[in-house]
């Protein structure tokens, strides 16, 4: 499932607003609708699921429904 990096202003509570460049390549390229799924990462390191609620041209919102700790640790006892 593809990340996005999402800014320290875009989650507000559960709503999230992706910024232009993140909209498009939800929009264009990968063609997502509404209700779909992705994932965001905010500065906090946390990775959050969030459903899509409006895609429009250059403009993506959704709702948070999942929040779980950004592993960055590697498994493997080095």
């Amino acid at each position: 499932m593809t990340r996005f990096h999402l800014a320290p202003d875009a989650v507000d509570g559960d709503r999230v607003v992706f910024d232009a460049p993140a909209a498009h390549h939800l929009g264009r390229v990968l063609r997502a609708a509404a209700g779909e799924i992705v994932q965001g990462v905010d500065g906090s390191g946390q990775v959050l699921s969030v459903r899509l609620t409006s895609m429009a041209s250059g403009r993506a919102q959704g709702v948070v429904v999942g929040r779980s700790a950004l592993a960055t640790e590697s498994p493997l006892d080095l």
